[in-house]
């Protein structure tokens, strides 16, 4: 909480213990309970410490079982805090990730902020969207571009354009049509591919910024089709 005080960060997040997927249930419960005393602890130093204007989420946990996800979040979303956050295991795979999401929203009020921990793939966050979180943070667009990898609007291919592959070698296409970042205004695919597999750490920022620029139209349109009704 002193670092996140020194930082300044516009939203704090209560302490909490993150356990894998396949850790048992006892484990899990004992964990869980761990976490709430630690955001009771939480709650009392930020809110005599925390600089002004500085938000207090606490994290729901309870691995993939039911029952616990269901009384956490009823204890998190009872508690002091300006927003709920969902974090921990969420499944091995997509389906059982988007059922504990929705298990963990179900004792939510409408009004408190919803943020889920670690998410950011596109599919991920429109189906996280659908079932009510509001927020996201993840490092996905920054480790897709340090790896050479693009996203795009292409469903088929997992929203990713690797550029190191040899295809993109003499490509005059930009990473996107149409899209404002300065990889796409200045430079081709081709020239991408030659500065990724020459190590270039140009390229690692270049990607990067396309990959933020991506993510940031991404939320705008689904800010849009919220307010839309779609």
């Amino acid at each position: 909480m002193q670092v996140q005080n020194a930082l300044g960060s516009d939203i704090a997040l209560a302490f909490d213990e993150c356990t894998p997927f396949h850790v048992e249930r006892d484990y899990t419960a004992r964990s869980t309970e761990r976490t709430h005393r630690w955001l009771d602890r939480c709650i009392d130093w930020q809110r005599a410490n925390a600089p002004d204007g500085q938000l207090l989420y606490g994290i729901v946990q309870g691995g993939v079982y039911e029952d616990l996800r269901i009384a956490s979040a009823e204890r998190v979303a009872g508690s002091d805090v300006d927003g709920v956050a969902v974090g921990g295991s969420l499944g091995q795979e997509k389906d059982q990730m988007y059922e504990v999401v929705e298990w963990t929203l179900r004792p939510v009020r409408d009004e408190q902020p919803r943020h889920l921990l670690g998410i950011g793939d596109v599919d991920d966050i429109l189906h996280a969207v659908a079932a009510g979180i509001d927020t996201f943070d993840c490092a996905t667009p920054t480790r897709l571009g340090r790896h050479g990898t693009a996203l795009v609007p292409d469903p088929g291919a997992r929203w990713r354009l690797d550029l190191t592959k040899p295809a993109w070698k003499n490509s005059r296409e930009p990473i996107q049509e149409g899209c404002p970042c300065p990889a796409c205004r200045e430079h081709t695919r081709g020239y991408l591919y030659y500065l990724v597999r020459a190590g270039e750490l140009t390229a690692k920022r270049l990607i990067t910024l396309h990959n933020l620029t991506f993510m940031k139209t991404l939320m705008d349109a689904i800010r849009a089709s919220i307010e839309a009704g779609e």
